[in-house]
């Protein structure tokens, strides 16, 4: 294996040299997946129209909820696998890469199954009406069809990452979203499917990551790769990676019921169209927030490492500047939304308030971009009332805390960091 995809090298290189060659391509993908959610946004406003974005805001809770399945496994198995690489037990990092692979199918199939047979009633549930159902439902029901494919595809881009090929794992994103990118006009405006086109192209691409996926952890020459022995389910290698990948499940979980509460509030109090404002916004305040996940990833390997080969001065080290960057991140981008929000409400008491018009969206016609013209989406009141939603210093400093613990394996720590911010003893590795 080459020196620069060699895990071993997490023990010996410089600690800001290795968090950059992490966390820059973690950053890069996670970006372009968050850009790729606007532009997904945008053909579906130009290719349905207003009410689909409000049907694909709706969805959010749902697919919050898949995500936060698929980091159970990946976060979990990802930190394990670089604890052991950490401790030189590649037999036992492999045992967790075949587990990865069942666990995925397991729980992917299972929450399909479920969901599948209660659509309709969980859409309701999280804000549908008679308007926008259909939309939501013919999305979500082909994402589900792929939700196997998606659990795999992300559990084993967290591995990965972890054995030593993060510009691999980004590679994989970026070819995701790029066929993404290149299949949502063709399947929506050529062939005429509309918010169909979409969820298949969302699908059809993460088909064609995974098999480069697949493809790679094939190769024997690879220190992790498939072969006969690693498949059966072990109890201690499960029960390590579910209880590592509890934190990012609850914190998942929550921002789902979240997204729940705030679209069934918004039904009440301003209709679909409001939904749609908030799945606009949302989607363009979140770059800031994928930008701080990049850190978290890039880091996670790197601790998890250190921590199995006991340099656990290393772990502090990494966890430090990962905080220290990640705050500084979320600084830049909570001033910019307060700096965005309070430029809104000088322009609109200046002016007097217009239906249509309001600061910055109105110069960039960022919800004309995004296919709508109709008054409550592209209303200012709406956009100004969410425009400071990036994330905030303090929590983002509380969120990498947590990350730290969790690469290092310290798993009742990072849960409970991430429930309250109490201090919590480690009640065991």
């Amino acid at each position: 294996m080459a020196k620069q995809n060699s895990p071993l090298v997490l023990g010996t290189e410089p600690i800001g040299k290795l968090l950059t060659q992490y966390a820059i391509p973690a950053i890069i993908a996670m970006t372009a997946s968050s850009l790729y959610n606007m532009a997904d946004s945008i053909f579906i406003g130009h290719g349905v129209g207003a009410l689909a974005i409000s049907g694909l805001a709706l969805t959010f809770p749902l697919m919050n909820l898949a995500a936060a399945f698929g980091s159970l496994v990946g976060v979990g198995a990802s930190t394990l696998v670089a604890v052991k690489l950490g401790q030189k037990d590649y037999e036992g990092a492999n045992k967790v890469l075949g587990n990865v692979l069942i666990l995925n199918v397991v729980l992917g199939v299972a929450f399909t199954i479920a969901f599948l047979f209660l659509l309709d009633p969980v859409l309701y549930f999280f804000g549908a009406s008679e308007n926008t159902i259909s939309y939501a439902r013919d999305y979500m029901r082909i994402i589900l069809y792929g939700n196997v494919v998606t659990h795999m595809y992300l559990g084993l881009n967290a591995v990965l990452r972890s054995s030593g090929f993060p510009r691999m794992a980004m590679y994989a994103t970026l070819a995701s979203v790029v066929i993404n990118c290149a299949l949502n006009p063709l399947f929506i405006f050529g062939f005429g499917w509309g918010i169909k086109g979409s969820a298949w192209a969302t699908v059809i691409s993460q088909v064609i990551s995974l098999t480069g996926q697949l493809i790679h952890f094939s190769r024997p020459k690879q220190l992790l790769h498939f072969k006969k022995g690693i498949y059966r389910l072990r109890s201690e290698i499960v029960k390590g990676i579910l209880s590592i990948g509890l934190s990012p499940f609850l914190m998942n979980l929550c921002s789902c019921l979240i997204v729940i509460l705030i679209n069934r509030g918004l039904k009440e109090h301003g209709g679909d169209m409001a939904i749609g404002a908030y799945g606009i916004v949302n989607r363009i305040a979140f770059l800031f927030v994928m930008i701080i996940m990049g850190f978290n990833q890039g880091m996670q390997p790197i601790a998890g490492y250190n921590y199995g080969a006991r340099l656990y001065s290393r772990v502090t080290d990494v966890t430090r500047l990962t905080m220290r960057w990640a705050v500084g991140v979320a600084t830049l981008g909570f001033s910019l939304m307060c700096f965005l929000h309070f430029a809104f409400r000088c322009r609109s008491h200046r002016k007097g308030f217009l239906p249509h018009s309001c600061g910055v969206f109105r110069r960039w016609h960022a919800p004309h971009n995004f296919g709508t013209t109709c008054p409550e989406v592209t209303s200012g009141q709406s956009v100004q009332k969410l425009a400071p939603c990036g994330a905030s210093p303090a929590g983002v400093f509380l969120f990498g805390r947590s990350f730290g613990f969790q690469g290092a394996a310290h798993r009742w720590t990072t849960l409970s960091l991430h429930l309250n911010d109490r201090p919590s003893r480690i009640s065991e590795r």
